[in-house]
């Protein structure tokens, strides 16, 4: 990617590699501890800072974390945002530096050609808007365009017997996944006063380590151990907090993004409602820019799911041609029963844990019949397959 968008960058799971007899189709030839040297070499490139997923680490104590959120059903994890960052910029002058790397820009791949015998890659045909063509050899290549595109250059590409690159077995293009994102429902707390501030809110936190402000995120899981139980998908729920309405409104007139017909109204709300923003911009910094404040009777969450892996879920090249005379790649992402049953059950979860424990109680808003999805929910921009 040339653009790193403030991304959540979160550690998996060893379960993630596993095979799990409940779930089709699960299991990787790699597991957890293979990829860890390569996920600690990421951290500093994609400017995470340190390698730290410990609750510890961003001074949550054992003692922050109520129950039902410190085990064995439901546990409390940290992810970490990476700042904004335009790789091609940032990383430019050491790219420059470096005598055994060159970069060509504007230069597309259009389709990896091989040799007789369709095992082995030779060149790559590279296009230049509008009618520039080029070809670059080498003696490895290295296929990284992303779930969508990586897929596509392959089913462009011929290999062995005339068949589309790697797809002897037809799996190129399937088992396209992406994170399912809705609202999951609303905790009612039984203590509206109760300490928070375990738990940072969608627009996270900051935190000084090693010298270094850095930002990360607290989320609620469902624990390894369960999801092995239940044979359910990772499900992470984050606590929404309340933001004042005039705030967005400040927000629109210094980012000069209100019409000119919002405007005045929009001057004289901020100029009406001048105490409410004090009381809360005050009670922001007693209690944490991104806490709420007290009492906060009802919770939000946001819901975000894995999907659980369907071959039927996949892209495929479609009839539309692109600038370069290439089949464009359609999409058709797909989600299951057992999806639905993931989002179901991990809710059901919730609210006997929320009960048992005396937090709250829990008003889900998964529909249960089957198939019924949640009225916002939505594929988040992570493309898998």
């Amino acid at each position: 990617t040339t653009r790193w968008g403030g991304a959540w960058c979160d550690l998996p799971s060893p379960l993630d590699f596993e095979q799990r007899d409940g779930v089709p189709f699960s299991g990787w030839p790699v597991t957890f501890d293979d990829m860890k040297p390569w996920y600690e070499r990421a951290q500093p490139a994609l400017r995470l800072g340190p390698y730290a997923y410990e609750l510890s680490d961003w001074d949550i104590k054992p003692e922050d974390v109520p129950e039902p959120f410190k085990g064995p059903e439901l546990v409390t994890r940290v992810l970490q945002q990476a700042p904004t960052t335009r790789f091609g910029k940032y990383y430019r002058k050491e790219l420059e530096r470096v005598e055994n790397v060159t970069v060509y820009l504007n230069a597309n791949a259009l389709t990896l050609e091989t040799n007789e015998a369709g095992d082995k890659v030779t060149h790559v045909d590279v296009g230049v808007l509008p009618d520039r063509r080029l070809t670059v050899r080498a003696n490895m290549f290295v296929l990284s365009c992303g779930g969508i595109e990586a897929a596509r250059l392959l089913l462009l590409s011929k290999g062995v017997n005339g068949k589309e690159l790697g797809n002897q077995n037809d799996l190129v293009g399937r088992f396209f996944q992406l994170h399912v994102v809705y609202t999951g429902g609303t905790i009612r707390q039984s203590d509206p006063t109760r300490d928070l501030s375990f738990q940072t809110g969608e627009n996270g936190a900051k935190f000084k380590r090693q010298g270094h402000v850095r930002r990360f995120v607290s989320y609620i899981s469902v624990s390894d151990n369960t999801k092995r139980r239940m044979d359910l998908p990772a499900v992470r729920y984050r606590f929404r907090y309340p933001r004042s309405p005039e705030l967005n409104v400040l927000w629109r007139l210094y980012h000069r993004t209100a019409s000119r017909t919002s405007l005045l109204p929009d001057l004289m709300r901020v100029i009406r409602k001048s105490p409410d923003l004090v009381v809360y911009v005050s009670r922001r910094i007693i209690y944490g820019r991104n806490k709420p404040p007290v009492p906060l009777a009802e919770i939000p969450l946001t819901c975000t799911a894995e999907q659980l892996p369907n071959p039927e879920s996949r892209v495929f090249l479609g009839d539309d041609i692109d600038a370069f005379g290439l089949r464009k790649i359609v999409v058709d992402w797909q989600l299951t029963p057992e999806d639905h049953r993931g989002m179901v059950v991990a809710n059901e979860l919730l609210a006997r844990e929320l009960k048992r424990t005396g937090f709250g109680e829990f008003d889900s808003a998964v529909p249960e019949r089957e198939m019924d999805w949640p009225a916002d929910m939505r594929g988040d921009q992570h493309h898998m397959g």
